[in-house]
């Protein structure tokens, strides 16, 4: 909020609290403000909103945290036995999964990938620990969490993962980008990349069908070919026997 939200915060505060025949206080008011000014002025209406019109927590007079807690769906933050559910995927290191900050952040804390190598509920419960710690951070600062990407080492996998989220909303499309491959719009470039990945591809016509056949035979040839790496090796290894000969033969 701003300054000049700060009378109609007082407004929505002191109503809320005459519901509740409630008087409150300068003191009071300024312990409230301080608790809540990095939020929203709209969300914070809703947020009051939710509060009393709540079967449960509507019975009783709100507190800061009480108003805080009703900010869930304002700041986005996903519950801590959903983003577990959401981690678990991190466990496997081909996999890519696409998890908040917030999550991240706690999984580094509690070190419950570690942990998941053998105590599999000893991880559970210290990953939501952690994370409810940082949730009520976040939630205090008004922070909204941001969705970012755990890439895993399979390629194939790292595309339909972050296409998926892109499609859900989770991930712009500039961050999504640089996990996507350029699509190819020509037959021939797609049928080419087919050599690569294994997927099969209609090709258009005869002459296409003869230029892939000859890429192929060269791609296989350079696969059963001798191996560049190995080959310098042997260069260096062919180089440090002729040196010491030299030195031998001159002592």
């Amino acid at each position: 909020m701003y300054d000049t939200d700060k009378r109609d915060f007082v407004d929505l505060l002191q109503g809320t609290m005459e519901t509740y025949h409630r008087p409150i206080t300068p003191a009071a008011l300024r312990i409230w403000w301080a608790a809540l000014v990095s939020y929203d002025l709209a969300e914070l209406q809703a947020a009051f909103h939710r509060h009393i019109t709540d079967p449960d927590q509507g019975r009783f007079p709100p507190t800061p945290a009480a108003i805080v807690a009703q900010m869930v769906d304002a700041t986005g933050v996903i519950g801590a036995d959903e983003a577990w559910s959401l981690v678990i995927g991190a466990m496997d290191e081909a996999a890519t999964v696409i998890l908040t900050d917030l999550m991240l952040e706690a999984l580094a804390v509690s070190q419950a990938r570690t942990q998941w190598q053998y105590d599999k509920v000893g991880a559970r419960m210290a990953f939501k620990s952690a994370y409810d710690r940082l949730i009520g951070i976040a939630r205090i600062q008004g922070r909204k969490p941001i969705w970012q990407v755990s890439a895993g080492w399979d390629a194939e996998r790292r595309a339909d993962a972050v296409r998926l989220a892109m499609e859900g909303g989770r991930l712009t499309h500039d961050q999504a980008r640089r996990y996507l491959a350029p699509p190819d719009s020509t037959a021939e470039g797609q049928a080419i990349a087919g050599l690569i990945t294994g997927k099969v591809v209609e090709l258009p016509d005869n002459a296409t069908r003869e230029r892939l056949a000859a890429l192929r035979a060269s791609l296989a040839s350079k696969a059963t070919g001798p191996n560049p790496v190995q080959v310098r090796k042997d260069q260096i290894a062919l180089r440090k026997r002729e040196a010491l000969e030299f030195i031998e033969s001159r002592q």
